[in-house]
């Protein structure tokens, strides 16, 4: 499947033309090209019938501070440090 020539205006944004016909012998092909971000352009006797494009990616939340405001840590939360800190330096089991 070659791409088909197209207008250097059409050409920046990725998009293949393609017949119905020879779009329907390789429809697996065109799919994993518009997931890729590719968009088909799907034509009869050379005019443009339809457009077969990719999902748009979806916004993700970035995770550094996802939580901000969704939860209060305890004032304690650093009492008994030191208790832990012992229990640690006197633990028998040590990293290989």
């Amino acid at each position: 499947m070659d791409k088909k020539d197209v207008s250097p205006l059409s050409d920046w944004r990725n998009l293949m033309k393609i017949a119905i016909a020879e779009a329907k012998a390789q429809f697996a092909e065109i799919i994993r090209r518009a997931e890729a971000g590719e968009e088909i352009e799907l034509t009869r006797y050379g005019r443009a019938v339809a457009r077969i494009v990719g999902p748009k990616p979806e916004k993700r939340q970035p995770l550094i501070g996802c939580m901000k405001g969704r939860f209060e840590a305890p004032r304690d939360i650093h009492e008994g440090d030191a208790e832990v800190a012992a229990l640690f330096a006197a633990s028998t089991v040590a990293p290989q």
